[in-house]
């Protein structure tokens, strides 16, 4: 079958673990739909097998109507034979993010990350996890390596560069968190966090 061959040819596949419910600091998420809707033409046209796809498709459907447990399910079973699909893992990761599973979270932005190193909306979504984690440096330098990747969408990069400012204001470093705000206006004039 397909998974014999995955193992044949060597390729690297992740195993996401379904996690129970994290205990969150009240924080607002910096990750919202404006992420996922630049990169949805992208998620389908990147996948495998007709299966796969239409899973895929699916799951990435799910999580736009905000229907979290479906999509991990649906972008599980398809992660099980696609391989090396950044935006299939991102939106793994970004459904467990939204169900506070913050480490399944940062497994499966990882393996976007290990999939294509410069997916930008990844390493902010790794940065997004550090952050709610009060890994503060952790996080800080996260967003700060997405800004310099790969970011599908100016209102990406007005994420990342929130995020940013979210973190640099939590570590008591006003001037550069207002820098960051002010950016991501900039950037997205019609962004607001």
């Amino acid at each position: 079958g397909g998974s014999d061959m995955k193992e044949e040819t060597g390729m690297k596949r992740h195993e996401i673990k379904h996690g129970e419910g994290e205990n969150l600091r009240p924080r607002a998420f910096i990750l919202c739909s404006y992420f996922v809707a630049g990169a949805l033409a992208l998620a389908v046209s990147a996948c495998g097998p007709r299966g796969e796809q239409a899973a895929m498709r699916k799951g990435i459907e799910a999580y736009r109507d905000k229907n979290y447990p479906e999509a991990i399910d649906l972008l599980t079973k398809a992660a099980q034979r696609i391989t090396g699909s950044a935006e299939l893992y991102y939106y793994l990761g970004s459904a467990h993010l939204m169900k506070g599973e913050l480490d399944a979270a940062y497994e499966a932005f990882n393996a976007a990350v290990d999939s294509e190193p410069s997916h930008g909306e990844s390493i902010a979504g790794m940065g997004q996890v550090a952050f709610l984690k009060g890994e503060l440096p952790k996080a800080r330098g996260l967003f700060e390596q997405a800004l310099k990747s790969t970011l599908t969408t100016p209102d990406a990069k007005a994420m990342a560069l929130n995020g940013l400012g979210l973190t640099c204001r939590e570590a008591k470093e006003p001037g550069l968190a207002r820098l960051s705000f002010l950016r991501a206006l900039k950037e997205f004039p019609s962004y607001a966090p």
